[in-house]
């Protein structure tokens, strides 16, 4: 018996009256709308309503979202009700039969849409490398589908892009110079409810390297000022590895930067160790890191 058609059965051995006849030949129908919108989280109720004589029964084919549930009133009527808890497009067939000998089956396609504010699902810290190539899914659930905007600075090489899926992405391969810690907002709207925010911790780690010269002529008596540079992430701290000359003095900037300066009064050549120092595994202490040996000339 096929969904949808008006379909007469003749139970075998009955009379047929004239009143009968005339309820089978004027069927029944759905009288409800065909359509609702629900919004997840928000207690729904819809009813199916008909009309027409001798209602047996109204069946309901296809899924419901979790959390709502279909019942036949006995009265010519049936309900949708409960709170759903997942967005999204969910589209049934209500069925009513009519009749009492005969019986009409008269059938209706119904769409639900849920509604859901966007929520993210994924991950709210990552960690990637200096010169390796990544891609980061950033997910959201929500219906309709969410627009995602980020704000924040971004590590050079690496890219944010909306796939207009509800999931927008994270990649590239972070630049050399680029190691350091990234504070991101991630914002997901799509009209319902307030629009979700997500901060996302982008960790870039870098091997460490002193990228400034090695070697300085001062003159003896004169103040000098000396600009090292350096890259990596994380880093514990930048020292001499071993006391330098009297009046020498080396200030880390904390900005991939440290200043060597000082007066040195006796002339001579003057071996300097600059200890560049990372992070150790378990963040208990420094590295070794790396030492540069830095060659410091004082002419009289």
């Amino acid at each position: 018996m096929a969904i949808g058609a008006a379909l007469l059965l003749l139970a075998a051995g009955t009379v047929v009256t004239p009143a009968e006849m005339a309820n089978a030949s004027t069927p029944g129908a759905i009288t409800s709308v065909d359509a609702a919108t629900a919004t997840v989280g928000a207690p729904f109720s819809f009813t199916v309503t008909t009309t027409g004589a001798n209602v047996r029964f109204i069946h309901k084919n296809g899924s419901l979202p979790g959390g709502l549930h279909f019942a036949y009133n006995n009265d010519g009527t049936a309900t949708i009700s409960g709170t759903p808890n997942s967005g999204g497009v969910f589209n049934v067939v209500f069925t009513a039969a009519f009749g009492m000998q005969y019986v009409k089956l008269v059938s209706q396609h119904f769409t639900l849409t849920v509604d859901r504010a966007p929520a993210f699902t994924s991950p709210t810290r990552l960690t990637k490398t200096v010169g390796h190539t990544f891609g980061f899914l950033i997910k959201t659930a929500a219906h309709p589908v969410p627009a995602i905007t980020e704000t924040g600075t971004l590590p050079n090489g690496v890219t944010f892009t909306d796939l207009g899926s509800g999931k927008a992405t994270l990649a590239g391969t972070p630049a050399t110079g680029s190691g350091g810690v990234y504070s991101l907002t991630i914002t997901a709207n799509n009209g319902i409810g307030t629009p979700a925010t997500q901060d996302l911790l982008l960790v870039i780690d870098e091997p460490l390297a002193i990228t400034s010269g090695n070697a300085l002529t001062v003159t003896a008596g004169t103040p000098f000022s000396f600009t090292v540079t350096y890259l990596g992430y994380p880093i514990y701290d930048f020292i001499f590895k071993k006391p330098p000359p009297s009046g020498v003095h080396l200030l880390d900037n904390h900005d991939g930067t440290a200043t060597l300066s000082g007066t040195v009064s006796t002339p001579g050549t003057y071996t300097l160790l600059l200890n560049l120092r990372g992070v150790t595994s378990c963040s208990c202490g420094p590295t070794a890191g790396v030492t540069q040996t830095f060659i410091l000339t004082v002419n009289p």
